[in-house]
């Protein structure tokens, strides 16, 4: 388990959760503490790896462009283990990840003016090649963070040019992705994935100081969700964004700063 504040409260809890020959806690809350080789090699010997919640703008501060970070990289990448996390922990696991270094933004902030100065990016710090073009967001019980994260997509796709998706997950939740990149659900609630309609063109109105607008005849973002279960429900093609299963379609759009949902 890594994290950058906080306790080894993790420990006993996913010790009894299943067969396991020990769990143990690192926390990294230093440049200098994510920069020594016996931490880095303490990563590299695990059979998985779980990032916690916290703040992801000290994860990205302290951790990125480490020795702490190539070896997150390296049991992704090379070493093939299991890597998971949650709130903070899941933020950081995409390609692009709102990093909040100038503090957490609300929707309304976001879709009012997607260009305010708390509105930041990092990319490329997690290097998971099922999370390309990706940006992940959490406690999608909120209703609230629908919208954030749809506007965090117009602008990187109005930036960039890129075909922006998104993973949302309600709390209690989490998307399972395999070593094939097929996905499933787990948990009690549901989990959302988004995708910007290229084909459509970039967001109507997407400036600095204006409301967002990214309506494209309220079809500017397509939405799956997924409720999950103990054991998983549907199927989602990570890789090629294909045969959803179980769920129900609905788009995301915004108009003049106000998110619209359509099913």
């Amino acid at each position: 388990v890594l994290r950058s504040t906080g306790t080894n409260a993790y420990n006993d809890y996913m010790f009894n959760l299943s067969e396991v020959n020990s769990v143990e806690t690192l926390l990294i809350d230093s440049k200098s503490i994510a920069n020594d080789a016996a931490v880095a090699n303490k990563i590299k010997q695990a059979e998985a790896l779980f990032i916690s919640g916290g703040d992801q703008a000290e994860y990205v501060r302290l951790w990125k462009g480490t020795l702490v970070g190539d070896a997150i990289n390296y049991v992704i990448n090379t070493k093939k283990i299991p890597v998971g996390g949650t709130s903070a922990g899941c933020a950081i696991l995409g390609q692009i990840c709102f990093d909040a270094r100038n503090g957490t933004v609300t929707s309304q902030q976001v879709l009012n003016n997607p260009y305010g100065n708390k509105i930041t990016f990092t990319e490329g710090f997690i290097q998971i090649p099922f999370l390309t073009d990706l940006i992940t967001d959490t406690h999608y019980n909120n209703p609230d963070r629908r919208g954030r994260q749809t506007g965090f997509m117009a602008r990187i796709y109005n930036d960039q040019n890129r075909a922006i998706r998104g993973i949302g997950i309600e709390e209690a939740t989490a998307v399972a992705i395999d070593e094939n990149g097929m996905g499933k659900v787990f948990g009690k609630g549901s989990a959302y994935f988004l995708k910007a309609d290229t084909a459509l063109g970039k967001p109507e109105v997407c400036v600095s100081g204006s409301p967002l607008t990214w309506y494209k005849n309220k079809k500017a973002v397509s939405v799956y969700s997924i409720k999950g279960s103990a054991t998983g429900t549907g199927n989602v093609d990570i890789v090629n964004w294909t045969n959803f299963t179980n769920g129900t379609a609905q788009y995301f759009s915004v108009n003049k700063g106000r998110l619209i949902v359509k099913p």
